[in-house]
């Protein structure tokens, strides 16, 4: 399972938020439909489209480097459900479906 609560951490290690209205605000991303399941669907898929280039930037290009980089911010902080975690996605690569 990947985040964008954890991938916002790997790129933003100095902030002091990393909840998903945080996120959006350093992004400037409308919300549209907050706590819904399409709006937050919706907004987290655009977090994601936003982290995409950023971690691309830090080399992680891959599947496996954001579990990677997910793993070692994971190691060094609480976990996502003490801080709210959201931005779960189901992805498929060349091996097959992969929660992230």
């Amino acid at each position: 399972m990947l985040d964008t609560l954890l991938l916002s951490a790997v790129m933003h290690p100095n902030q002091e938020s990393h909840w998903l209205e945080a996120i959006t605000l350093r992004f400037d991303i409308t919300v549209i439909g907050r706590h819904s399941a399409l709006g937050d669907a919706m907004v987290t898929a655009e977090v994601l489209l936003k982290l995409i280039p950023l971690l691309a930037e830090k080399g992680i290009h891959t599947l496996g480097h954001a579990r990677e980089a997910r793993r070692l911010i994971a190691r060094g902080s609480s976990t996502d459900e003490e801080q709210g975690g959201q931005g779960h996605f189901l992805l498929s690569d060349h091996v097959g479906a992969s929660q992230i």
